[in-house]
């Protein structure tokens, strides 16, 4: 059933309707209820929006630091598609322990837990967790 028929029992709508179908077939859009004029969306996908280069300066500043929340919103995305970004690439977008202490300092915070330092300082003053300072602690990397 066509649209002008669905309002043929209703003629003042009818009316109405066929008057607005008249004025958007000579072009006139002006004052059409429900109309809308739109600029086009930006794409919604992130694949879409950035560029092979954007997403390389994404990773070089992941690398670099630049934690996953500050690059999602640099580059307008949500964090799960920055860890998926990375994920793609081959980068893990988790830093373990062991990428942010040198050899050096695991063996001196190692050490210092041996003569009785407590977990929660060594924590706070290495930048880890506390479980992840036990874990070094009890020789587990992972």
């Amino acid at each position: 059933m066509d649209l002008l028929g669905r309002y043929s029992n209703q003629p003042y709508l009818l009316q109405k309707l066929s008057r607005v179908l008249e004025r958007a077939a000579d072009g006139d859009r002006s004052n059409l209820v429900g109309v809308v004029d739109r600029a086009p969306r930006p794409p919604r996908l992130a694949q879409d929006r950035l560029t092979s280069e954007d997403v390389d300066e994404l990773i070089a500043a992941f690398k670099a630091g630049t934690p996953q929340h500050v690059l999602a919103e640099r580059y307008s995305l949500g964090e799960t598609t920055v860890q998926r970004l990375l994920r793609a690439r081959g980068v893990r977008s988790v830093r373990l322990v062991q990428d942010r202490l040198t050899p050096t300092e695991v063996q001196l915070l190692i050490k210092e837990r041996d003569t009785g330092v407590s977990v929660a300082q060594l924590a706070q003053r290495f930048g880890i967790s506390a479980s992840s300072v036990r874990r070094l602690c009890n020789g587990s990397t992972h």
